[in-house]
Order: structure tokens, then sequence, then C-alpha cells
């Protein structure tokens, strides 16, 4: 059997991503204004309704890009591809803060890698990688994204064969969601002493592949939105989210576009909010 012995960057995992919850927006507390005891319970009042009302329309809003349940208890975070964990290159040296994931091959340049760390901040010291022609031991050469630290893609058994997720399809912990090999997701490059594989293109929006992280017998799982071009050999990133709860399945949604009815939807929450606020207003 041939040893995997990985020669992936290793960097300190001392900063943690920041993702946005809708549901810290619902839950913030906010302080009424101190006047008489019968406008201080009747703004109590005013502000529970109000709350009641943008958790219904950021659950409608949200709801539509699978993000959130009508009472804003779905633990399904998105992540910011944008902006993500902690980011390093493979020749620029350790770099802190979140890093972007976005645009062809990830913004990986040619034969380089980057690591991205606790990405995830329900599991901690984790990562996984994003690969640009990049050269491994054993004359391995990989372009795509790659597991790291308790991390791993959803894979068939052998290499270029990362498992598509469609919607509807759940990412789990099924024997048919191999998560053993790190390398296998990758898309396309050289396997053991430079045998050459390549991944079928995946195109168009609604291609999942889905990840676990995290410990045995409590993993977290959730799925990046990616395609893939074999002709050019560049990948894109598009979207991805996780479910918090451990031993949790999670869905893979409609295409990403449709997270722009969800935005749309937050927005016309937010001024149906204002709205209301002002008639109360002019009726008191």
């Amino acid at each position: 059997m041939v040893a995997t012995r990985s020669v992936l960057p290793v960097l300190p995992h001392s900063h943690v991503a920041r993702v946005f919850n809708p549901c810290e927006l619902i839950n913030r507390k906010i302080e009424p204004v101190k006047t008489s005891a019968r406008r201080s319970k009747s703004a109590r009042k005013a502000k529970s309704v109000s709350k009641a009302a943008l958790g219904r329309y950021l659950a409608a809003g949200l709801g539509a890009t699978g993000l959130a349940s009508m009472e804003c208890e779905a633990a399904i975070v998105n992540l910011d591809i944008a902006s993500i964990g902690e980011y390093t290159s493979s020749t620029g040296g350790p770099g802190y803060g979140p890093g972007s994931i976005s645009g062809v091959n990830a913004g990986v340049p040619q034969g380089q890698v980057n690591g991205v760390y606790n990405a995830f901040p329900n599991t901690a010291r984790n990562s996984f990688y994003v690969m640009n022609g990049y050269s491994l031991s054993l004359e391995r050469v990989m372009t795509g994204l790659v597991g790291g630290q308790k991390t791993q893609f959803a894979t068939a058994n052998s290499f270029g064969t990362p498992k598509i997720f469609s919607a509807g399809q759940l990412v789990d912990n099924s024997p048919s969601n191999n998560f053993l090999n790190p390398y296998y997701s990758a898309f396309q490059g050289k396997g053991y002493y430079g045998i050459p594989f390549s991944s079928p293109s995946i195109t168009g929006p609604g291609n999942y592949m889905g990840f676990q992280t995290g410990e045995p017998g409590n993993y977290i799982y959730g799925y990046f939105e990616v395609t893939w071009n074999q002709t050019s050999s560049e990948f894109q990133i598009l979207s991805g989210a996780y479910e918090s709860t451990p031993n949790t399945p999670i869905a893979v949604p409609e295409p990403s576009a449709i997270a722009l009815t969800g935005i749309g939807a937050l927005a016309l929450g937010a001024g149906a909010i204002r709205r209301s606020r002002k008639a109360r207003k002019v009726a008191a």
C-alpha cells in the first residue's frame, strides 16, 4: 500500500471566521427609552411586535435560500466565500484574517495552494485547501478543493471523483458518501507517481461538493457550490454553507441564483417594518 504523506503547509489557527447569523439581528437586545411607566410598557409591547414581524420577514426571505426556518431556529450557516477563515499562500507565507476563495481557481496563482483555516467556527482547528496545479510528494499534482485537518470532501474511490450533489440531496454519513481520501476530491492533476486524472466538466450553478468537518462521531456537514471546466482547467466556488448542529444532515438547496430572491425578500421585509412603525407613530 502506498503511503499518503502530505506536504501541505501547516499554519497556526489563531483566528476564527465571523459569519453573519440573521438570528442575531432578530434576537439582539434593544434597550427601550426610559420615559413614563405607561410609555415604557407601550414601547416594550411595540418592540416585541416589531421583533416578531422582523423574524417572520427574515424567515420568509432566508427560507427561499434554505438558510432559516419561520422561527429563525435553523442552524444552517451561510459562508461568505469572499471573506472566509484564516488564509495563507504556499509562497507568500501566513496571512491572518479572512481571505477570499472566489474567482477563477479560487484566486490561486498557477502552481500554488491556499489553505483556509477555521472556516467552520463550531469545529476547532479545521482546514481545507484550494489548489491550482500544486505539486505534492510522490509526483502528485492537484487542481481543485482538497481536504485538510478534520475536513474531508465526499468522493468516489479514485482520483478526480468529487461527489456532486444536486438540489434536495443530503450531505450526511451515509455509506454512499466517502470521506476517506483528501486528494480524491481534486478536479484534475496527477495521482501517485505522476498518473494523470481529470474529472468531467461540472457546468452551471446548482452543483455542490459536500464535506464533513470535526471529530469522529461529532461531525458537521456542509457544501460548496462549484463549477469546473475540464478543457480550460478552471474551477470556481460560488457559495457555501454548513449545518452547525453536529451529526445533522444538510440538504443541498436550489442554485445560488435563488439567493437573490431571499435578499429581495429581506429588503421588502425591512421596508414593511419601516412603514409599520411610521403608521404607528402617526396613529399615536
